[in-house]
């Protein structure tokens, strides 16, 4: 058992060094490729995640924009109202002042439709 066996034990280590090596750098690789590829579709993830937030951020701004002008809407609704009444109620006024003027003021009164000596008008 001398130099031949001796050789023989030191081409079998050094083939399989060789082999042993080629596997651990594809073993290597084929994790790193897959680590690669898990961090890819990580950020993937997180992109669509965050895309997703801003757009239900805007969304929720839209609502809160449709909010505010709908409510906006509906003031200057109201304050169209209430400056109509307003001018129906001054010329309603006018138009009883000028009826009891040129009436007299019991007559008057009773033509715009108010009994004489009250302050609410006449049921009709």
């Amino acid at each position: 058992m001398g130099a031949s066996w001796v050789g023989l034990l030191v081409a079998i280590v050094g083939v399989a060094g060789t082999l042993g090596a080629a596997l651990l750098t594809q073993n290597r690789a084929d994790r790193t490729k897959r680590m690669e590829l898990l961090a890819a579709a990580e950020q993937r993830r997180e992109e669509r995640d965050h895309a997703a937030e801003l757009l239900r951020a805007e969304q929720a701004e839209a609502r809160l924009r449709e909010g505010m002008e709908r409510r906006r809407a509906c003031y200057i609704a109201l304050n169209t109202a209430a400056r109509q009444y307003l001018t129906a109620m001054t010329s309603h006024l006018h138009a009883v002042r000028r009826a009891r003027t040129s009436t007299g003021p019991s007559n008057g009164w009773r033509r715009a439709g108010w009994p004489s000596g009250t302050a609410t008008p006449r049921p009709r």
